[in-house]
């Protein structure tokens, strides 16, 4: 398929053998594919080379960001598309991406979010905060710049669209395979964030606030056994930030017994709201009307 709308995709890699081949096969649509390696130790490079002409590297300081912000300038075409190396491009979504290209005009956005379909320990995760994952992943060249920090927020110059939230259009993001791999990136990440922000709330409320809002509000129990694991997978992610802060301070211990008492009783509190949230979703007349009483006074 050739696009003739004057496409770079930027894959970017880091040991993705694995997933990088089905990545790069997705993007026959497009005028040019970059590659931009972060010191693989794998086949990475030599699988790129097969898909790109232009293969380049980046060192590898743990994260994407910088490494994105480097391609970015890379981009001679018109438009930018930036793929992960675990994800592909599905054929309906190519055929959107190119009708947009094509009728570029005055009233075009200058960049779109994409829908992300997150498949996580061998399941599409629909719910638990992981869908429609909207990514900045398709846009004007120049109208859009990454600063190189972790998980950094896009800064875009002009209008943006968010495609609709349809599985058909979405990016296929091959995520965590493994809770290895899952806690192989959290201790990564976690040291990152710790040095890059300050987070004050009390730990049990951390947890408890992070696991009841992916578990109950993004029905994460839809999903199952899935989203009941990530959602205290994700829930240990905003502990271990506050853990790894603790740590750089040299473990300073000032907390009396009856504030981590309090503390604990206020997590219980919000467990107590939720159950009877759900309840009340579960159940209709006096049995709801009960329901509805335990959660106001979270009893």
């Amino acid at each position: 398929m050739n696009s003739m709308a004057n496409i770079t995709a930027l894959v970017h890699t880091k040991n993705s053998a694995a997933t990088l081949e089905s990545c790069l096969k997705s993007l026959d649509w497009v005028d040019h594919i970059v590659v931009i390696d972060m010191e693989s130790q794998d086949q990475s490079r030599e699988i790129a080379k097969n898909y790109s002409r232009n293969v380049l590297t980046h060192p590898d300081i743990g994260y994407v960001e910088p490494a994105r912000a480097f391609a970015l300038s890379k981009v001679t075409t018109p438009w930018t598309l930036i793929l992960d190396a675990d994800e592909e491009v599905s054929p309906n979504l190519a055929a959107a991406l190119l009708k947009i290209a094509k009728r570029d005009n005055g009233n075009a956005a200058e960049a779109y979010y994409l829908p992300r379909k997150n498949i996580i320990f061998e399941q599409w995760i629909s719910h638990t905060g992981w869908w429609p994952d909207y990514q900045l992943r398709f846009f004007k060249t120049g109208q859009v710049t990454w600063p190189a920090t972790l998980h950094a927020v896009p800064v875009i110059t002009g209008k943006s669209e968010q495609l609709p939230a349809d599985e058909s259009l979405a990016l296929i993001h091959h995520n965590y395979q493994t809770i290895e791999q899952y806690l192989d990136r959290l201790n990564r990440y976690t040291t990152i964030a710790a040095k890059e922000k300050d987070i004050t709330t009390a730990l049990p409320l951390t947890f408890s606030s992070e696991f009841n809002r992916r578990f109950f509000a993004e029905q994460g129990i839809r999903d199952g056994a899935h989203g009941l694991a990530l959602s205290y997978l994700q829930s240990m992610y905003q502990v271990i930030v506050q853990l790894k802060q603790w740590q750089a301070q040299g473990f300073p211990d000032r907390t009396h017994p009856a504030s981590l008492v309090k503390e604990i009783g206020k997590m219980t509190d919000e467990v107590k709201y939720w159950l009877a949230d759900y309840h009340i979703q579960q159940t209709s007349g006096l049995e709801k009307l009960g329901w509805q009483l335990r959660r106001k006074f979270r009893v």
